[in-house]
């Protein structure tokens, strides 16, 4: 399927930082309107990451393991991170980012990056999460639902905006908060009055999620339509968008690149997203757990049916 996917953006037409001892932004500021000049250069950043990925995909492609041969880093996700950082650090100068990949080989020399303290905690007020490969298992095999994520996310409040695209599906999402979702310029929103047991459920099924946990998403296949795994959260995000997927949920949690741009532009479509216990969600730490959902009702009952204590 050849689709494209827009939602509106904010652009940023000030940016306001101040520095702490070591160079790194710790407050940021943007006094944000809507600029189609920022939407494009935003979006441009993220088509020219994920269309070199995709270029590298095609070749003999280098891996390395990170923790065994269920999580991998491939060159692909290391030129995707140089490329998307460099772009989007003149886009939004000053906002330190949090990026899936801390080798030196994907890092920019001066982009600052947002301090973690010990406990996981984002000490920077705003940051931008950036993956510059999302579902590298499935980009390390030659699938197509893979791609590049990046948002601009406040600590206290959470994602302003962000974009997401999918090179194999040629897909691009775009989203602002409070400026709606928009699918090939048009305004979407997802389908009213769904039920969990109307829809078909995606969840992340691997080797890292615990075994306890795996046990209750049986319940899920029992209360709707099936569970599909896409090791992807930006092609899970995607088919929430689309209508193929009522709810999608990341049974081990990830991390805040995983999840700002998508949970954004599910919301401004009409969708709802919460954690695993069916709290709203926190931006405040580099780990997360979410579920994404086309209403609040699939959310809460999808919730239930894990019934995942926190």
């Amino acid at each position: 399927m050849h689709q494209v996917i827009r939602c509106a953006f904010f652009a940023l037409d000030e940016v306001m930082a101040s520095k702490d001892e070591k160079g790194g932004v710790q407050t940021w500021q943007g006094s944000l309107r809507d600029t189609p000049r920022v939407l494009e250069d935003m979006s441009s950043a993220v088509r020219k990451a994920g269309s070199a990925a995709l270029a590298l995909q095609r070749t003999e492609l280098s891996r390395t393991e990170k923790a065994g041969h269920h999580d991998i880093v491939t060159e692909g996700d290391l030129v995707s991170q140089r490329i998307a950082m460099g772009s989007l650090a003149k886009i939004l100068p000053g906002l330190p980012f949090a990026a899936e990949e801390s080798d030196e080989q994907a890092m920019i020399p001066g982009v600052p990056q947002a301090r973690i303290n010990p406990q996981g905690l984002v000490e920077a007020e705003a940051y931008l999460a950036l993956d510059p490969v999302d579902g590298t298992t499935n980009f390390a095999c030659g699938g197509p639902d893979w791609g590049v994520a990046a948002a601009v996310v406040q600590r206290d409040t959470g994602p302003t905006h962000g974009v997401l695209y999918l090179p194999g599906n040629d897909l691009v999402v775009e989203a602002a908060r409070g400026h709606g979702c928009r699918v090939n310029g048009e305004l979407i929103q997802l389908r009213k009055g769904q039920v969990l047991r109307e829809c078909l459920v995606a969840a992340e099924i691997g080797k890292f999620v615990p075994d306890d946990r795996l046990q209750r998403l049986l319940g899920l296949v029992h209360h709707s339509m099936g569970v599909r795994n896409l090791f992807s959260s930006t092609g899970n995000t995607a088919d929430v968008l689309s209508g193929v997927h009522g709810a999608w949920v990341h049974l081990k949690g990830g991390s805040v690149w995983d999840f700002a741009a998508g949970s954004l532009a599910v919301e401004e479509a009409g969708g709802f997203a919460c954690d695993l216990q069916g709290n709203p969600l926190k931006w405040d730490k580099l780990h997360m757990e979410v579920v994404l959902a086309a209403n609040e009702e699939i959310a809460k009952d999808v919730v239930n049916v894990l019934n995942i204590k926190a």
